[in-house]
C-alpha cells in the first residue's frame, strides 16, 4: 500500500505498467486471456497499476451496430469478475478498455478494477468518425478521480487527449495518474502519426503536472494499422518509458508527491507561481458555450437524435 504523498513520512513510489497488446478482432475470450497473462506478468515485476488499450477485449475496427451488439460486454459481468479475481490474487489494479453493453446503449468504455472488484467505469466522451466509435453512444459519465491505496486515478480514452479539458478537469480534482487506454491509428493524413505521442502526451502531463499512463495497441485490423508507442510520462512532460510498434510491456516508477505539487516559490515575495490557483476561470466562460464553433454535419445529426 502506498503511503499518501505530501504527508508526514516517506513518499512511496508506485510502479505503473502499460501493456501494449494486439487484440484479435472479435476474439473476446482470447483477448481476455491475453490481458490476464500480461496483468500477471506486470504484477510479477512489481507493477501496482497496469493499463491496457482501448477496446482491448473486442478490437476496434467494427463495421456496424450488429458487431457492436455481439462483442460488447456487460459491466459488471463475467469479464470484470475475472479481472477482479486476478487483481485480488496479485494485489494489483488495472484499467482496461472495453466495449460496454449497457441497458440504454453501447459505449466505448474503460474500467478501473482492483482487489476490491470494480471501482469505476468511464465512457468515452469524444468520438471520432472512425471504427466502432461511428456507432457507439457518446459517453455520459462525468470525469472523476478515484481514491485508491496506490493513489488518485482518473481515466480518459484515446481521442479525449486531443481536448485539453478532460485532463485539466481530472487534475483539478486531484488526479495523480491519468490512464489513457488508446487505439492510435497509424495514418499519414491528415496529421503526422507522431503528433499525439510526440506532442500531446507531453503537453497534457506538463500543463497539469500529472502522470500519464497511455496504453496504445499494436497490430492490424481490416487493413488498418495501429501506431503503438505506448508511453509513461512524468509531471515534467518527460517520457520515462515508451514502447515501439510491436507488443510490449513498459514500466515506470511514479513519485506521486510530484503530481500534488502545484505551488512553486522560486524567490519568496518576488517570484512564485501556483499552476492552478493562478488560473482565471472568471474569463473562461466561452469555453462551455456549445455554439461558439459550428458543429460538423455529423455532430449536428447526432445532437438531433438525442433531442
Amino acid at each position: 500500500m502506498a503511503s499518501e504523498p505530501g504527508k508526514d513520512g516517506p513518499t512511496t513510489k508506485v510502479r505503473v505498467a502499460a501493456a501494449q497488446t494486439a487484440p484479435e478482432l472479435g476474439e473476446n475470450e482470447r483477448n481476455l486471456d491475453e490481458v490476464v497473462a500480461r496483468l500477471g506478468e506486470a504484477s510479477a515485476q512489481g507493477a501496482r497499476l497496469v493499463i491496457f488499450p482501448e477496446c482491448a477485449l473486442s478490437g476496434y475496427l467494427l463495421n456496424d451496430l450488429d458487431e457492436l451488439e455481439r462483442l460488447a460486454e456487460p459491466v459488471p459481468g463475467p469479464a470484470i469478475d475475472r479481472l477482479a479475481e486476478v487483481c485480488a490474487s496479485r494485489n494489483v489494479y488495472t484499467v482496461v478498455g472495453l466495449l460496454e453493453k449497457a441497458a440504454d446503449a453501447i459505449y466505448n468504455s474503460a474500467v478501473l478494477v482492483g482487489p476490491e472488484g470494480l471501482i469505476a467505469l468511464y465512457r468515452k466522451t469524444h468520438l471520432p468518425g472512425l471504427g466502432l466509435d461511428r456507432f457507439a453512444a457518446h459517453g455520459n459519465t462525468p470525469f472523476a478521480v478515484h481514491e485508491t491505496p496506490i493513489g488518485r486515478i482518473g481515466m480518459a480514452i484515446c481521442y479525449d487527449i486531443r481536448f485539453p479539458e478532460p485532463t485539466r478537469l481530472l487534475a483539478l480534482q486531484g488526479a495523480d495518474i491519468i490512464a489513457f487506454p488508446s487505439n492510435w491509428p497509424s495514418l499519414e493524413r491528415p496529421a503526422p502519426p507522431s503528433a499525439i505521442p510526440d506532442i500531446l502526451t507531453r503537453a497534457r502531463a506538463i500543463e497539469n503536472r500529472v502522470f500519464l499512463a497511455v496504453a496504445d495497441r499494436a497490430g492490424e485490423e481490416r487493413g488498418g494499422r495501429f501506431l503503438g508507442r505506448s508511453q509513461l510520462v512524468d509531471v515534467s512532460g518527460t517520457v520515462v518509458a515508451e514502447a515501439g510498434h510491436e507488443e510490449a510491456l513498459i514500466f515506470a516508477d511514479f513519485d506521486l508527491a510530484l503530481a500534488r505539487q502545484k505551488h512553486f516559490v522560486y524567490a519568496s515575495g518576488s517570484f512564485e507561481t501556483h499552476w492552478f490557483a493562478d488560473r482565471r476561470p472568471d474569463l473562461y466562460g466561452p469555453l462551455v458555450e456549445p455554439d461558439l464553433w459550428p458543429r460538423t454535419p455529423r455532430r449536428a445529426r447526432e445532437a438531433a437524435l438525442t433531442v
